[in-house]
């Protein structure tokens, strides 16, 4: 009866798991755990790498924006400096062309005809209009640097006025028409001087 009272007052020590077992199942807990953790340790090591080379790239791009954009203001400052020059330049040109055409004027203006010549010759002053309009038609290509332009002008005029082909002053009779002719002269030197 002793055996038998043993038994029923231990009746599941039958179903203990031994200790063995008991460690090898905690054992594979954690080391699937540990194996799960290790994977989501290396996909986020993935992630990191792959966080640190989009990072590196576009660092990288902006370095390169950053070198262009210092290169574009540096071609920037080269621009204002030769927009400045031109300006410079073409204030030059226009102070130059309007101190001539003052020469020009005075010297059409010294010669002011006598008021009874001016009656008996009405053509006159159409030929002084034509004579300046002559005269322009050199002097504007000639300021925008047209030589080409301006050698045409003044051979045209050669050709349809053949007194400005004569080396003598005293074919013209009239005063205003020697200073065209001089005028005519001083424009043929420059052009031929290009």
């Amino acid at each position: 009866m002793d055996s038998s009272e043993e038994d029923d007052e231990f009746p599941s020590i039958g179903s203990f798991t031994p200790q063995s077992k008991v460690d090898s199942l905690y054992q594979s807990h954690t080391e699937k755990g540990i194996r799960k953790l290790c994977c989501e340790l290396l996909d986020l090591k993935d992630a990191v790498e792959n966080l640190c080379g989009n990072m590196r790239t576009k660092y990288l791009a902006f370095l390169r924006i950053s070198e262009e954009a210092v290169e574009m203001e540096h071609e920037l400052v080269e621009l204002r400096k030769r927009i400045s020059a031109q300006g410079i330049l073409v204030q030059d040109l226009m102070t130059g062309v309007c101190h001539q055409l003052e020469e020009w004027n005075q010297s059409t203006t010294e010669v002011q005809p006598d008021p009874e010549i001016g009656e008996l010759q009405d053509p006159l002053p159409i030929e002084i209009d034509d004579d300046k309009i002559v005269l322009e038609k050199i002097d504007v290509p000639l300021a925008e640097h047209k030589v080409e332009e301006a050698l045409e002008a003044l051979d045209s005029e050669e050709r349809n006025s053949p007194e400005l082909k004569s080396s003598g002053a005293g074919d013209n009779s009239s005063t205003e028409g020697s200073s065209y002719r001089s005028a005519f002269l001083k424009r043929k030197a420059v052009l031929e001087g290009h």
